[in-house]
C-alpha cells in the first residue's frame, strides 16, 4: 500500500467513496457521494494508483447524450475522474482491476472526447496508451459500462507526475449551475493565489467557478466529511487576488465543520469559490452545497428555511452600516463583528429574537480602517459577511 493511501486513511471517513483497494462500501452510501459529472470528479494525483471507487448507480450526469467511438453498446453510465500532468510526456492509463466490463475516454474540459477504448471483448480492463498530454492542460477520463454494466472502478495513469487539477482560481472546477451538491477531495493541494479573511487559512484550496444565466440569490454551503478537516469558504467576484473582489469569507467558530456564505450573481456573472482548510485542520473531504436562495425562498412564499444574512450597506463605510437578516423562527442568535485576526471587537446582538426581518447596526467608531467580518450563528449554522471600514 503507498504512503499516500496511508494518509487518505486518516483523513476520509468510512462512508467517502474515494476507498482503498479491497475495502467495499454498500450502495446506499455511494449514492451521495459518486463522481457522477464533471464537477464532482475524483481528482488524480501524488500517486499513480489504482485509485478504487464505486461505479454503482452512476446515471450519467454531464454528456450523457455523448457516446463513446470505440463502442456503440456504451451504456452512458458514466462517472468521471480528472488530472492534469505537471510536463509534456506520455502518459498510460488502465481500469485494470475493475470488477465490471469498463468503456475509457480521455476527454478535454468540455468533454470532448481525445481518446476511447473498450477491452475488445467482455474483460474489465480498459487500456489508452502512450496518450500525449501537455504540462498544465485539464484532462477528464469518462469511465461507463458496456450495456449498462455497474460495479467498483480501479484506475491508474503513469508516465508523468501529476498535481490536483483544481488546486488554482485559473483551474477552477465549473459547478455549471446552483442547487447542486457535490462531492470535494482537499488533498496535497497548494492553493494559488488569493486573498483570505483569515491567518489560520493554511492554502490548501481547491476551487469552483459558477455561473448563473440569471440574477439569483446563492448560498455557497460547504460540510466536512472528515473529523479533522476543518473548512473555510470564501467567494470572489473576479480575480481573487485583488481586494475589491472578495465579496464574502466564513469559518465556522471553535473548528466547525460547516460554513456558509451567501451573495447576489448577475446574469452571466462567474464567481469563484475557494474551499480550504484551517493550520488545525486542513485537509479532508466535503460536500460543497450551491443553493439558490431566490427561487427556493419564492417557491415557499417567500419563507426561508434557515437563516439569511444579506449584504452590508454600505459597504466600505467610514462611521456605521447596516445588514438585514432574516430568522425563519424565533431562536437564539449571536450577532458579532471580528477582526482579521479572528478577534471579537463588537457584539450587534445576543438573545432570543423572533421569526422574521431584523437588521443589525455595526458602529465603527474607535476601529481603525481594514478588513472585518460580520458574523450571525442561528444554531449550527454561521453566516458571515465581509465588511470594508476606509477613512
Amino acid at each position: 500500500m503507498s504512503e499516500f493511501y496511508k494518509s487518505c486513511s486518516t483523513l476520509l471517513p468510512l462512508f467517502a467513496l474515494i476507498v482503498m483497494s479491497g475495502l467495499t462500501t454498500n450502495s446506499a452510501a455511494h449514492a451521495q457521494t459518486l463522481h457522477n459529472n464533471r464537477a464532482s470528479a475524483l481528482p488524480i494525483y501524488s500517486a499513480p494508483g489504482p485509485y478504487t471507487y464505486s461505479h454503482v448507480g452512476a446515471t450519467g450526469g454531464t454528456f450523457v447524450d455523448r457516446v463513446a467511438s470505440c463502442q456503440s453498446n456504451d451504456g452512458r453510465n458514466t462517472t468521471w475522474v480528472a488530472f492534469r500532468p505537471e510536463a509534456n510526456g506520455t502518459i498510460d492509463v488502465t481500469t485494470a482491476g475493475s470488477d465490471f466490463d469498463t468503456i475509457l475516454l480521455i476527454t478535454d474540459t468540455l468533454g470532448n472526447e481525445l481518446a476511447c477504448d473498450d477491452d475488445g471483448g467482455p474483460s474489465t480492463q480498459s487500456t489508452i496508451s502512450g496518450f500525449q498530454v501537455s504540462a498544465g492542460t485539464q484532462y477528464f477520463l469518462r469511465i461507463s459500462g458496456w450495456n449498462g454494466q455497474e460495479g467498483n472502478v480501479a484506475v491508474s495513469i503513469q508516465g508523468v507526475d501529476l498535481r490536483h487539477p483544481f488546486d488554482r482560481w485559473t483551474e477552477a472546477i465549473s459547478t455549471l449551475s446552483t442547487n447542486s451538491r457535490i462531492f470535494g477531495w482537499n488533498l496535497n493541494t497548494v492553493g494559488g493565489p488569493g486573498l483570505s479573511c483569515f491567518v489560520a487559512d493554511a492554502n490548501t484550496a481547491v476551487w469552483y467557478a459558477v455561473t448563473n444565466i440569471e440574477f439569483s440569490r446563492v448560498a455557497f454551503e460547504v460540510e466536512s466529511l472528515s473529523p479533522n478537516f476543518n473548512p473555510m469558504i470564501h467567494i470572489y467576484s473576479g480575480d481573487p487576488t485583488q481586494q475589491a473582489n472578495l465579496i464574502d469569507c466564513s469559518d465556522a467558530p471553535g473548528g466547525g465543520t460547516t460554513d456558509r456564505v451567501q451573495t447576489d450573481i448577475q446574469p452571466l456573472q462567474v464567481i469563484y469559490v475557494r474551499v480550504s482548510g484551517a493550520t488545525s485542520g486542513p485537509q479532508g473531504s466535503y460536500f460543497l452545497n450551491t443553493i439558490d436562495l431566490l427561487n427556493t425562498d419564492a417557491e415557499e412564499g417567500g419563507t426561508p428555511t434557515s437563516a439569511t444574512l444579506s449584504a452590508a450597506y454600505p459597504n466600505p463605510f467610514a462611521d456605521q452600516t447596516t445588514l438585514d437578516y432574516v430568522l425563519p423562527a424565533a431562536q437564539d442568535i449571536h450577532v458579532a463583528v471580528y477582526d482579521v485576526l479572528g478577534r471579537e471587537v463588537a457584539v450587534l446582538h445576543e438573545g432570543v429574537q423572533t421569526a422574521g426581518e431584523h437588521e443589525a447596526t455595526f458602529d465603527a467608531a474607535g476601529l481603525p480602517s481594514g478588513l472585518y467580518v460580520v458574523r450571525l450563528t442561528v444554531g449550527d449554522q454561521t453566516l458571515a459577511r465581509r465588511v470594508t471600514i476606509v477613512r
